[in-house]
């Protein structure tokens, strides 16, 4: 064979990184520029920057009820920019959810709590049309690992204020049964109060904020399945096994004794609620 001849293909071999002839010297290193499109960053307006500035200085205080901000004139001469650049701020900061304005009284920060996540939650509920069948789902994958979680990490305290709940429930059921039907109310304030303290039994205080928005929209189904004869009766005794499987330390029983429950009530609401069975209506 010619040396010219064996001195290009040598060439070609070296430029396609191993690979043999022409084809591959013409393989490009990347197959799609159309993947790198870039645009320009974001630009932030003033009023924007400020409400950031004011949110980042709020959150670093401790939290205290009905904070009030300064008047618009002294963020004005402390922040050095316009009146109009503050109240843009401010209805971007109304608009977060982290102030409340109130004419002629000033602007207040809303404390982030379980009620006021609550008031959100159901709005959105009705908003949206979310079902109960979607809002039980919701709770069975939060509410089961509560309760094993919560069999975990109790203490003799906790314990001893669901052994409080569980008798206070259980008076209340039989007075309902007695046909006290104006205990209603009281027994799903009681149902409410064990599951939340559930929650804070895990020691997780994003559990306990976390379920009060999930569980609170359920008040009033609460109180029309305790109409049911017996039903009252019947989460009582559901709620002790619960909390008998906690004490023990058995967190699979615990687990399954509170999905057994909410899989109970799921059935009963339907059956007794079936044209209301959407939190839109």
């Amino acid at each position: 064979m010619p040396a010219a001849t064996q001195k290009k293909k040598g060439r070609a071999r070296d430029v396609g990184s191993g690979q043999m002839g022409p084809r591959a010297v013409q393989k490009p290193l990347i197959r799609d520029e159309r993947r790198f499109l870039f645009t320009p960053p974001e630009r932030t307006t003033l009023a924007q920057q400020v409400a950031d500035h004011i949110e980042t200085l709020v959150l670093a205080q401790e939290p205290e009820p009905r904070i009030r901000l300064p008047s618009e004139r002294a963020l004005e001469q402390q922040l050095g920019v316009s009146r109009i650049v503050i109240r843009e701020a401010m209805k971007q900061l109304a608009e977060r959810g982290l102030v409340h304005i109130e004419s002629g009284r000033g602007t207040f920060v809303v404390p982030v709590t379980p009620k006021v996540m609550s008031k959100s939650f159901a709005l959105f509920l009705r908003q949206n049309r979310i079902s109960y069948a979607a809002l039980f789902q919701l709770r069975r994958l939060l509410e089961g690992e509560i309760a094993a979680l919560a069999a975990r990490g109790a203490t003799a305290s906790s314990i001893a204020e669901l052994h409080r709940n569980v008798s206070q429930m259980a008076l209340v059921a039989r007075n309902i049964d007695e046909g006290h039907v104006d205990r209603v109310e009281e027994f799903a304030r009681r149902d409410f109060e064990f599951h939340q303290l559930l929650a804070r039994t895990t020691g997780n205080p994003l559990l306990e904020f976390i379920l009060q928005p999930v569980a609170e929209p359920l008040l009033q189904v609460r109180r029309i399945g305790a109409l049911v004869p017996g039903a009252a009766r019947k989460a009582k005794e559901q709620h002790a096994r619960i909390l008998k499987a906690v004490e023990s330390r058995r967190e699979e029983r615990a687990r399954a004794e509170m999905l057994a429950h909410l899989h109970y009530v799921e059935k009963l609401l339907q059956q007794k609620n079936e044209h209301r069975w959407d939190p839109g209506h």
